[in-house]
């Protein structure tokens, strides 16, 4: 014990101690090279302890999706992950799914879930990775008119990676390759791609904040969003039509507006998907063509009931009405 200043005795131990240690040597250590302290499994496989080197030596691309997914799932409060490890694990995922998936058929129909050549989608697949990009992508710790604008967010990041391996997908590759791309796009449409798309673009890929270090990868956000977006609605009136409905074009035109001046890429990406859209939208049936499509997203959710299948089907047959007429 010893007397301050101000005559008010102190005791000092060695309390605490340990965990200062520890937090100052973690303070030191990139994030991405912080390995949570959390098992994460499903029944049946190993724990995901050292999960960034797991999903770097994973193979399978169903394992790493499985990986990830588990490991973002965890309860946070018997946990000791923090919001940046788990964007930094979904990143990884992302990153190796990418590797695993861009160019090579085999992975790509694997992850999908088709099985001797019978172009079958698990749907449920798609809606779980769709739902990690989405969720992972936000800024948190910044106020919200300056979302993508913090240098220690990994959002930027995960919505970079979550585009680039949605945009792989989205050009399969292999035998039947224009049937295959046209099963993938709808699937994806289906699994409301568009709106994680468009949520991408309005939070990173518009992003214009200032002091930003991340406009480099910003800018390629709006890049993967946008050329994604076209491979969605081309030659497809139904899904052009729900995503001017969703705000897509809204999106588009913000990130276009940010970062055409510096990107080629970005550019003709939009020139080419605004052309579309706008195109669309002076189609005074375009209304029509996004209730309907919306109806048939409603009718493919799980848990759609007989009436919602019904209200589609009577909304493309509307539909065909009055394509028949214009084509008169």
């Amino acid at each position: 014990m010893s007397i301050d200043k101000d005559g008010i005795p102190r005791i000092y131990d060695t309390f605490g101690v340990h965990r200062i240690a520890r937090a100052k040597v973690a303070m030191r250590k990139p994030i991405h090279l912080m390995e949570p302290t959390t098992s994460v499994g499903r029944e049946g496989k190993a724990p995901a302890q050292h999960i960034f080197a797991t999903i770097a030596d994973t193979i399978d691309v169903r394992i790493v999706t499985d990986l990830m997914i588990d490991f973002l799932n965890a309860d946070e409060d018997k946990t000791e992950m923090r919001l940046k490890e788990r964007q930094a694990v979904c990143e990884s995922g992302f990153r190796r799914l990418v590797e695993l998936c861009n160019k090579r058929s085999v992975n790509q129909m694997r992850w999908i879930g088709e099985h001797n050549e019978n172009m079958k989608v698990n749907h449920d697949q798609l809606r779980r990775v769709l739902s990690a990009m989405g969720v992972q992508s936000i800024c948190t710790d910044v106020g919200n008119d300056c979302q993508g604008g913090s240098n220690q967010n990994r959002g930027c990041e995960v919505a970079l990676t979550g585009l680039q391996f949605l945009l792989c997908m989205l050009l399969p590759t292999g035998n039947g390759g224009s049937d295959r791309q046209l099963i993938y796009r709808d699937a994806w449409f289906t699994c409301r791609a568009a709106e994680v798309v468009t949520k991408l673009l309005h939070m990173q890929g518009a992003c214009s904040w200032l002091s930003c270090q991340k406009k480099a990868i910003s800018c390629k956000v709006a890049e993967y969003g946008i050329q994604c977006m076209y491979i969605l609605i081309q030659n497809s009136d139904g899904n052009c039509g729900y995503a001017l409905s969703i705000g897509a074009l809204e999106a588009i035109m913000k990130s276009n507006e940010c970062h055409r001046r510096m990107s080629p890429r970005v550019r003709k990406a939009a020139d080419s998907t605004l052309k579309i859209m706008l195109s669309m939208k002076n189609d005074p049936a375009y209304l029509l063509e996004a209730e309907a499509q919306k109806l048939k997203i409603i009718a493919e959710q799980p848990g759609a009931t007989t009436e919602d299948r019904v209200a589609a089907a009577k909304a493309a047959a509307r539909v065909q009405v009055v394509r028949m007429d214009r084509a008169k």
